[in-house]
């Protein structure tokens, strides 16, 4: 019997049929306490069919157990007039089937539910669920764009269910007799149509059969009969999808092949591996798709105009763009010029006619770039009385060489040595100190002291101590100038130079931390190159290649997640060709 609008049991009240199918009717109802929409499927007459109502409960049991955006989530489960009945979340949108009747999917879009689609049934393995009815029927897309799994009427449950859950020691049937036949014909897997035991690979097989059909808009498996269609499963392979999509990436491509290969062990072993691939297939080609190059079409003298209106755009664009930059520009510019220089070439005195153009233009007119001069060499007389330092931003005003006797040359800005070319080196607290050291403090020497100065007193004549920390000082100002060329490789993304250039002062200096820092960035970075690099390299099918980038990446950044997934799945589509 169906339920007629105005049926109340328990807070709900049916409010209209939604549909039919094979494990119930689908109704729309209120419910009255939480004042919300919600479906209810109720399945009637079971007093003759026990498995109907076991698998309708096994249906609420597993679908209940999880908790994830892509599968339908369950409210309630109970009895009315000995009828049971689920309680769900509404739907608004459509079934994949309804979808796919009009047209196959783009390609784009197709990923994008197969991501959710994998992402849904890595929840429902975690658990220990296998759906092993999957299929367009099964699968809803709502308005806004979002995959729902729908009907675990045929799930298995692999693993018990935490016993907080429903009730001490609950466990969802065991699961299938060897020679039962369940499921859906034309999205069985070979283990299905064969009755034998299945686990979680069929549904990635099931899958593939679904991918291939929102890609093509055609069957995977489709026969006159249910009998040759089940044969073919076994003994065939469907149209190669390239033959139906002509433009499909190749890694596309062979996750499909993977997911439709006959045995479980060629298969992808986990939905998580399966929604990773997707995910890379997505990251490297379609989001990276380069765009069709058309020729121009002949020139006519109608269409003269076009180049002088071009050059316009283009050098309005150029002025305006200059205009949103200029604070940056002049920030730049500010903070490589002395003070006085800043205020001269930066702060013009304004025109009696400036004010007028200010007021009339709505957009001022940047003033023009100037290119800083080179540094001017310094004379310090007094090392100790100088002001090396800006009062306010505490930024240093003096650069400094270092000359091939130790000395030092001062500059008023940064760039190269004029004479020796070297990069100059800002000072710092500790380069200041350094030159003033304090006075050693003279304590009486005991008779052993004596007699061991004494006894060194000859070799010292050989290597002055004011030599010893003039050296001292050339190391670290060496140092600091190869940590400065390490930070201007990492600001400029030449990840590899600042590592080189790192493991030159780290060698000498192990407890450098600047270079520390820089080096840990800049391993980090070109970690995402490789695996930047990996990506294209898995997509075009060149797997010894993505596996070797893997490899480097993760040498470099052993925390690196995405590294080690592509690694396993280069492995993994090595172990046969696609076909």
């Amino acid at each position: 019997m169906a339920l007629i609008t105005g049926t109340r049991f328990g807070s709900y009240e049916i409010l209209s049929v939604l549909g039919v199918g094979g494990m119930g009717e689908v109704y729309r109802a209120r419910d009255m306490q939480l004042n919300r929409d919600v479906a209810i499927k109720v399945l009637l007459n079971l007093s003759t069919d026990a498995q109907r109502l076991h698998r309708f409960e096994q249906e609420a049991q597993a679908t209940a157990a999880l908790n994830h955006p892509n599968i339908l989530a369950i409210y309630h489960m109970g009895r009315y007039e000995n009828a049971p009945y689920i309680v769900s979340e509404l739907l608004e949108g459509e079934t994949l089937r309804t979808l796919l009747k009009r047209n196959p999917l783009p390609v784009r879009k197709a990923v994008e539910y197969g991501i959710q689609f994998a992402h849904g049934l890595e929840a429902a393995h975690e658990r220990g669920i296998v759906h092993r009815d999957l299929k367009p029927e099964n699968l809803f897309i709502t308005k806004d764009g979002r995959l729902k799994i729908l009907d675990f009427g045929l799930a298995k449950l692999t693993q018990p269910l935490q016993s907080s859950e429903f009730g001490p020691g609950t466990l969802i049937s065991g699961g299938t007799e060897p020679g039962v036949v369940m499921g859906t014909v034309g999205y069985m897997s070979p283990e299905q149509v064969r009755g034998e035991s299945s686990d979680h690979r069929t549904d990635i097989f099931a899958f593939g059969v679904v991918l291939y059909e929102m890609l093509t808009g055609k069957r995977a498996f489709q026969k006159p009969t249910a009998t040759e269609t089940m044969t073919a499963i076994l003994n065939e392979d469907p149209i190669n999808v390239v033959d139906l999509v002509p433009n499909l990436p190749l890694g596309l491509q062979r996750i499909v092949h993977r997911c439709l290969e006959k045995g479980l062990e060629q298969r992808f072993q986990s939905a998580a591996d399966l929604a990773f691939a997707l995910e890379t297939t997505v990251e490297s080609s379609l989001s990276g798709q380069r765009p069709i190059i058309v020729p121009p079409p002949p020139e006519t003298k109608t269409k003269n105009w076009l180049v002088p209106a071009l050059a316009v755009l283009l050098i309005l664009g150029l002025a305006g763009g200059v205009f949103l930059e200029w604070p940056k520009i002049r920030a730049h510019l500010a903070a490589t010029q002395t003070p006085a220089e800043a205020n001269s070439t930066l702060t013009p005195a304004p025109s009696k006619d400036a004010k007028a153009v200010g007021t009339a233009s709505a957009i001022p007119t940047p003033p023009t770039p100037v290119v800083p001069a080179a540094p001017h060499q310094l004379t310090i007389p007094d090392t100790s009385a100088y002001n090396w330092f800006d009062s306010t931003s505490k930024q240093a005003l003096v650069w400094y060489s270092t000359s091939a006797d130790g000395s030092f040359r001062y500059f008023d800005g940064p760039g190269n040595d004029p004479q020796t070319g070297q990069t100059l080196t800002p000072v710092t607290p500790d380069f200041v100190a350094s030159l003033h050291p304090p006075k050693p403090v003279p304590v009486a020497p005991s008779p052993k002291q004596k007699v061991a100065s004494s006894t060194i007193a000859p070799k010292a004549k050989d290597k002055p101590v004011s030599d010893s920390a003039t050296d001292s000082l050339q190391q670290d100002a060496q140092r600091e100038a190869l940590a400065q060329d390490a930070q201007n490789s990492l600001t400029s993304r030449n990840y590899r130079a600042a590592l080189d250039t790192c493991a030159k002062v780290l060698g000498a200096a192990p407890g450098s931390q600047p270079c520390t820092a820089i080096r840990q960035h800049a391993s980090i970075k070109l970690a995402e190159q490789y695996v930047n690099e990996a990506s294209n390299y898995w997509e075009q099918g060149q797997f010894d290649q993505a596996l070797k980038n893997a490899d480097q990446a993760l040498e470099l950044d052993p925390a690196n997640q995405k590294a080690a997934k592509l690694r396993q799945l280069a492995l993994h589509m090595q172990t046969k060709p696609p076909k």
